[in-house]
């Protein structure tokens, strides 16, 4: 080697130069060949940590009974959790959705189709209802299992999770999408496996998202709900960090046998955007409603909405509603307010009938609130537009998206949905109102109604308009919230229910009279022992009046089949009454539906409920339920409203004290 100093050729092991007598502190740092090494191995180290940390995980192994369809390429990965449930099991739901997807004009070039299915006791296709599993939709051999499982419970989110790990790492496409298929529950959340009965709820939706591969910076494209009522605050809060995009529905949805949803997927193409995506699932479930309305003659005035929203806007929208919504003076306003809820369209409700849900409209809510607080809603409302990038609906109330707000429930109901909001990360603040609304509503406080019930107030019949009137004072105005009035058969001391209505004309500080409009015609036989009056319920809706009856089991004339009525709904036809009934064919199954005119039916369960007639008032302790079974239906029509019946009124006051009145004979 050389002296660094003099540069004159000394032995490999010298510590002194012997010729400038210069110190040789290491002999290696005189190898220039090291320190070109050193950097190289440096250089590789870097660039391996940088492919380490840009790169996606390597993938667990994978059971694949046919790998002849699998592909990395792609930009869009689809995938479809199929909880079956009994939407399969009874009706094969998830069957006909399956086979609407169409190897011949699905973009297998850009699109992979994952489905993970399990949640249903059976499946009427190749699925096992003995596992869950993962298929690939392939061009060539249709559903092809990819992986099979044990089977889980899909109400678990570490189910959730495991499909979207795997879907995530076995494709690396420009986006991925998520549906979600089965029943929905608003702030119940989704999901209802029929094997474990089991359910997501919202925070376990949040550690499913929690514990995948996406997040803030890896977003899924959209998440879709191919269910009822998770169109909703809580759902896009749940989401916001995880998905750009919210396809979902505030109401019930519908399903079919005879048409389907998910042959959407067949006209997505590479350049559609998530904008096109959830708009060609929407028109699909619009083409879907339009074949149901051609057979289900009920359904052509049923509620209708989904709306795609765009998440990115949701943490704006907490903090601009919990400064609104902390504004509003509940405790001087609560008498208006709760009212102002009365009367909000409820989901699930107006039309289905189904109180448990307690959601309405977000945007309308805040609208509806705007007298009540201090803040202005113009940037709330604003915000709320501008996230609703779609909104297909034929409800005049529903702007895209949903929130709780506990009313019509039970009072279980109402503690779970709000043991349920409590373990949200976000709506402490709205949490917190709606709380204190609910204390007030159930606390069953002293109103002006308290000392004497309705006892002093007037009441009257008039046999030419058919009409039912009560007169309230101005106290009991103000402390008035709803109403509505009862129709009996008189059967000696009993009371035998046939009509029940909320169609009153309401009363105001410039009128104070209740008027309740009576139809004069019920539906009936009259047989040689008795007289059947049909048990019917009215609701006001919209513009039109809903009539249902309630009937256990009826059997067709022609076929002698039984069924199981879910809903009848009765029209009044000007010789003769017709039904449209939504129908189960045995206890267990999904309901379908026809419609069906009296004759048709060779006979029927109908329970009628009996009260106590007491000094000529209603007794509701001891309240008896009497079947009739109808052997023959021919002289089914119209009975008469006479001096056979008699009426009262219901009253509920602000706080939820419910009083009546005296009978009313006409």
């Amino acid at each position: 080697m050389r002296c660094r100093v003099c540069k004159q050729e000394i032995p490999e092991d010298s510590q002194t130069c012997p010729f400038c007598n210069a110190n040789i502190a290491n002999t290696s740092d005189n190898n220039p060949l090291k320190y070109i090494i050193i950097i190289l191995l440096l250089v590789i180290i870097v660039l391996f940590l940088i492919i380490i940390i840009n790169s996606k995980s390597i993938p667990k192994s994978i059971y694949i009974e046919d790998d002849s369809s699998f592909s990395p390429s792609g930009t869009r990965t689809i995938m479809l959790y199929l909880a079956g449930s009994n939407l399969e099991s009874n009706a094969s739901l998830a069957t006909y959705e399956l086979n609407a997807l169409d190897p011949k004009t699905f973009d297998f070039t850009n699109n992979h189709l994952l489905v993970y299915t399990g949640g249903s006791k059976k499946w009427h296709n190749f699925v096992s209802s003995n596992e869950n599993a993962i298929y690939e939709f392939t061009k060539d051999k249709g559903f092809v299992k990819l992986k099979t499982l044990s089977r889980l419970n899909m109400g678990d989110p570490d189910t959730l999770t495991e499909f979207l790990n795997y879907g995530y790492h076995q494709y690396e496409t420009d986006s991925y999408n998520l549906i979600i298929w089965d029943h929905g529950g608003a702030t119940n959340g989704a999901v209802y496996d029929e094997i474990s009965g089991d359910h997501l709820e919202l925070e376990e939706f949040s550690k499913a998202l929690k514990n995948s591969p996406f997040n803030t910076n890896n977003k899924l494209e959209t998440v879709l709900f191919r269910t009822c009522l998770n169109g909703t605050f809580e759902m896009a809060n749940i989401f916001k960090d995880y998905a750009k995009y919210l396809i979902a529905s505030e109401e019930k949805t519908q399903g079919s046998t005879k048409a389907n949803t998910m042959s959407f997927l067949n006209k997505v193409s590479k350049s559609d955007s998530a904008i096109d995506y959830g708009t060609k699932f929407i028109e699909q479930y619009a083409n879907q409603l339009n074949n149901i309305k051609s057979y289900r003659e009920d359904n052509n005035s049923i509620d209708v909405m989904y709306s795609i929203v765009d998440l990115s806007y949701i943490g704006r929208i907490n903090k601009a509603f919990d400064k609104y919504i902390s504004a509003v003076a509940l405790e001087e306003n609560y008498s208006d307010i709760v009212r102002l809820r009365n009367n909000l369209f409820q989901y699930g409700y107006v039309y289905y009938d189904d109180k448990m849900y307690d959601t309405v409209d977000m945007y309308t809510l805040i609208e509806e609130l705007s007298p009540y607080s201090s803040v202005s809603p113009e940037e709330l409302l604003k915000l709320i537009d501008a996230a609703v990038i779609y909104n297909w609906t034929n409800i005049e109330e529903s702007k895209g998206i949903a929130i709780f707000f506990p009313f019509n429930s039970s009072p279980k109901e109402q503690i779970n949905n709000l043991t349920a909001y409590s373990k949200l990360p976000h709506g402490r603040v709205y949490l917190d109102f709606i709380q204190a609304f609910r204390n007030r509503l159930v606390s069953k406080s002293s109103t002006s109604y308290k000392q004497f019930g309705l006892t002093h107030n007037k009441v009257s019949y008039d046999s030419n308009l058919h009409t039912m009137t009560i007169e309230l004072n101005s106290d009991q105005v103000r402390d008035y919230l709803k109403s509505e009035y009862m129709i009996f058969r008189k059967d000696k001391d009993l009371l035998n229910l046939v009509y029940t209505s909320d169609n009153v004309i309401e009363p105001s500080d410039n009128d104070k009279t209740i008027v309740a409009i009576l139809e004069p015609k019920l539906v009936g036989l009259k047989d040689k022992n008795q007289i059947i009056v049909l048990p019917i319920e009215e609701r006001k809706y919209k513009n039109e009046i809903i009539k249902s009856a309630s009937i256990d089991f009826l059997s067709l004339a022609e076929s002698g089949q039984t069924l199981f009525p879910t809903v009848i709904n009765i029209k009044y036809g000007e010789k003769s009454p017709t039904m449209s009934a939504a129908y189960f064919k045995d206890k267990k199954s999904t309901a379908s539906s026809q419609l069906l005119e009296l004759k048709d039916i060779n006979n029927m369960s109908v329970t009628n409920d009996y009260y106590i007639n007491r000094n000529n008032k209603l007794i509701l302790e001891g309240t008896e339920q009497k079947t009739s079974f109808v052997i023959s239906n021919t002289s089914w029509g119209y009975l008469k409203l006479d001096s056979n019946y008699c009426g009262v009124f219901v009253i509920t006051d602000i706080y939820g004290n419910t009083y009546y009145t005296d009978l009313i004979n006409f």
